[in-house]
């Protein structure tokens, strides 16, 4: 429920809405809905209401292929920063980019593009 933004998240997410994107958030948080309060709530505090229109949590540590599979190949972009969900969400036929984090630093794949902030991520978007 007390989360900072991650780096450039704030103004990258702002520069996206600003051009009309809207989010949906999926998370392996917990079942626990007081858990799942705090994180909507954490969400709209950093970012502002209505930027997500979704918040889907899942089972804490569990894989998101299921959530996934919703979205298949509807074009959308997908980020993540965990190796084992960024290849469902390209084996699902999204536009999958992997944030660098140090526990992703040894994955590749030549499919999923890497980026290194919000401000490549707003490019890439973008254009």
């Amino acid at each position: 429920g007390y989360l900072q933004a991650l780096r450039d998240a704030r103004s990258g997410v702002a520069k996206l809405y600003e051009h009309g994107y809207r989010f949906h958030c999926i998370t392996s948080l917990s079942l626990d809905k007081k858990a799942q309060r705090l994180r909507k709530s954490n969400l709209e505090n950093i970012f502002g209401k209505g930027t997500f229109k979704k918040i889907i949590c899942l089972d804490t540590g569990a894989d998101k292929d299921v959530a996934l599979r919703k979205y298949k190949n509807s074009g959308l972009y997908w980020i993540e920063d965990k190796p084992e969900n960024a290849l469902e969400g390209k084996d699902v036929g999204l536009k999958t980019l992997l944030l660098n984090h140090p526990h992703n630093v040894d994955f590749n794949d030549e499919e999923i593009v890497r980026v290194a902030d919000c401000a490549e991520i707003v490019s890439v978007i973008l254009g």
